[in-house]
């Protein structure tokens, strides 16, 4: 993709974008199948999994959210992402410093309506609000 571009309109591309361009172009062919045949593995599993349970409960973080303006290196949402499983997430409540605390909803392929109505129910029956409000 990189070389179809002119650079002078390559730098006009959001900068995220861009460096994930230049990331991708030091990977060879080999490394983007195997890539893939792990992608497939984590979806076959997920499959698995889902012939199980309806739905998987996780947490979005493995720690405390990050300050404003900082990426969160210990967020859960890829493995879903790659799979192309449905995933919501909600707010669930505080940790003790007063941030905020989600839950992610994840459902097998194609099965967003489990997913919604897995997150409706639990705002119904768990309202959210700020501390203090």
């Amino acid at each position: 993709m990189r070389r179809e571009i002119p650079p002078q309109r390559f730098q006009l591309i959001d900068e995220d974008i861009r460096k994930a361009v230049q990331a991708a172009s030091h990977h060879t062919l080999q490394d983007w199948l195997e890539a893939q045949d792990l992608r497939q593995s984590i979806a076959i599993s997920m499959r698995r999994f889902h012939e199980r349970y309806d739905l998987l409960l996780a947490p979005v973080l493995g720690g405390t959210v990050p300050t404003v303006g900082n990426e969160p290196d210990n967020a859960f949402l890829a493995p879903f992402n790659l799979t192309q499983q449905p995933a919501a997430t909600i707010p669930i409540g505080f940790d003790g410093a007063g941030l905020p605390v989600g839950l992610q909803i994840v459902g097998p392929t194609h099965r967003d309506d489990w997913v919604l109505r897995a997150a409706r129910a639990y705002e119904a029956l768990q309202p959210w609000a700020f501390p203090g409000h």
